[in-house]
């Protein structure tokens, strides 16, 4: 059974306690990191929202070299770093041709904060899950949708837009209150990127999350949900957390050694 520890680094870390299927918030809910030891929750999954993971459709023969592929593909993005970086990748097509398959490619730079959380836990425990995942399986789980698009209102000025399709994201994007504004447009250019990348359609189902409907003009051809729960209200009323970049911890110098 593990325990679910959400990391807002404005706030204290906030810890849920698995009570059978669901996750419920303990009484020791605000507990820093480095006194993990002390409330014995080392078998934990881990959630913080990343503002920039790399998100890469790649081609390439599915193969018992397919592992190396994809380290050399990392070691050409992450070419500038040093830190610690997750990674993770899923099938998209099954073959294109001549034994050819798509592959889906995450991976995210491992900030200070971060890494000074995951130095507590027992990684062969751990399970990290970008926060934008966890958003994403609770409103495919909530409306039974597999594709759409969900925005997330960050602040007043700032807001996270998410296409998905399957419980894979396709695109994590920030947008200002301009580009809001001007949502119709952004949001068709952008699912004709992802189709021409991922090769994949995006249905026009949007969800936004703590938006206020009335400032909101869209075309009639989106079909528009609207919801109000805070982070913490979507962890109490999710019923399970998929281990996505759970895993594939890997860290930097463990490539230089393949290079």
């Amino acid at each position: 059974m593990k325990n679910l520890i959400y990391y807002n680094k404005d706030k204290f870390d906030i810890y849920f306690k698995k009570i059978t299927n669901k996750y419920e918030k303990s009484n020791i809910s605000d507990v820093y990191i480095k006194d993990i030891n002390r409330f014995n929750i080392k078998n934990s999954i881990i959630i913080f929202e990343v503002r920039d993971f790399l998100i890469k459709s790649l081609i390439m023969p599915l193969d018992n070299y397919i592992g190396d592929r994809i380290l050399n593909s990392l070691k050409f993005y992450f070419n500038g770093f040093d830190d610690d970086i997750l990674y993770d990748y899923f099938l998209l097509d099954s073959e294109i041709n001549n034994g050819q398959v798509r592959i889906l490619l995450y991976a995210m730079k491992i900030k200070n904060d971060i890494q000074e959380i995951l130095k507590y836990i027992d990684k062969s425990y751990l399970v990290v899950r970008p926060l934008q995942f966890v958003m994403i399986e609770y409103i495919s789980n909530k409306f039974n949708t597999k594709n759409g698009i969900l925005i997330n209102k960050i602040d007043d000025l700032n807001y996270n837009i998410i296409m998905f399709k399957n419980s894979l994201i396709l695109l994590n994007n920030y947008i200002n209150k301009e580009t809001f504004n001007n949502l119709d447009m952004y949001i068709i250019d952008n699912i004709k990127e992802v189709k021409e990348e991922f090769k994949i359609s995006i249905n026009n189902d949007i969800y936004f999350l703590n938006c206020d409907q009335d400032s909101i003009l869209l075309s009639e051809k989106f079909k528009c949900t609207f919801l109000n729960h805070d982070v913490e209200g979507i962890l109490r009323e999710h019923d399970y957390i998929r281990s996505k970049f759970s895993k594939f911890w890997k860290k930097r110098e463990d490539f230089k050694k393949n290079a």
